[in-house]
């Protein structure tokens, strides 16, 4: 009786241990994304596409049939996660240059997708399917984005951020260490 109390406690503990894991994890992952290749990549290269693309074609992909409009979203996502699942097999082979280069035009694909979807949503949603799954995308975003423990990681990953921005600035340490090195290769120079 005393070893499955045991045991049942052992697995609880265990349980919650990688419960805890999963969750930090899982708000690493989702801050990776909204911070960096969300706002530093892939949002760029929306707005591009915005000024490159014409509006003819812009009208022209709004006038497709919401079906066909799928159809060309799912195969530009498939393309996107299809990159990144070939990207994460490169870098387990060791080949790291070809995973950041295959990784990147992972993230332009992603960005087409993206646009498409700022063009297309009002039809795309039209599709039940489509707006159901949707509405569960979001609401996994949101329940991320309410636990504490992805509270505290953006919190800190926040100044962090502002930290190395900081030193970055043209009275940072990054600079000042610069302007130093600047000066003693210019001291050789004029040796």
């Amino acid at each position: 009786m005393m070893n499955e109390i045991l045991k049942n406690k052992f697995i609880q503990k265990i349980f919650s241990i990688s419960k805890k894991i999963g969750e930090i994890l899982l708000a690493l992952l989702f801050i990776v994304f909204e911070e960096i290749i969300w706002e530093y990549l892939v949002l760029p290269v929306r707005n591009f596409l915005n000024k490159v693309i014409k509006e003819n074609a812009i009208i022209l992909i709004g006038s497709l049939n919401r079906y066909v409009i799928l159809l060309i979203f799912l195969v530009i996502l498939v393309l996107a996660e299809g990159l990144g699942i070939i990207a994460g097999l490169l870098f387990l082979k060791g080949l790291i240059l070809l995973t950041v280069l295959v990784y990147i035009i992972k993230i332009l694909v992603a960005g087409v997708t993206f646009w498409l979807f700022g063009i297309a949503k009002k039809k795309l949603l039209s599709i039940r399917i489509f707006a159901y799954g949707y509405e569960k995308v979001i609401a996994a975003k949101e329940w991320i984005e309410a636990r504490k423990i992805y509270i505290d990681i953006k919190k800190r990953a926040k100044a962090f951020s502002l930290k190395i921005k900081n030193k970055f600035k043209s009275d940072g340490e990054f600079k000042r260490v610069y302007m130093k090195i600047k000066e003693i290769f210019k001291k050789k120079e004029e040796e």
